[in-house]
């Protein structure tokens, strides 16, 4: 029942902190912010901002979002999918 609770409520199965340091780890993030997780620990779906130097193509860009997408799926159990917004390095971000 608390699963079910949790899920209504729209609880994070999965603490931002944890999604934070994973994606940080990956080569080229500058910055993880607007971390979303829904779903529950078995079956989560995960959305979020990185940015990255205003200076980078398109492609390296999608790659990019590719590396942390695939470096949380391996990297926290029960995620089954990932959704990265990628955004130009800058002094300000909004946590939205």
């Amino acid at each position: 029942m608390f699963s079910s609770v949790n899920t209504l409520i729209d609880a994070a199965p999965i603490e931002d902190s944890k999604i934070r340091l994973v994606a940080e780890k990956v080569k080229g993030v500058k910055n993880v912010h607007a971390i979303r997780c829904r779903g529950d620990k078995s079956c989560a779906f995960i959305e979020l901002h990185i940015q990255v130097k205003a200076e980078m193509t398109i492609k390296q860009g999608h790659d990019l979002s590719e590396d942390v997408k695939n470096k949380i799926m391996h990297s926290i159990e029960g995620v089954v999918d990932v959704l990265v917004h990628i955004e130009p390095e800058s002094d300000s971000i909004e946590d939205d």
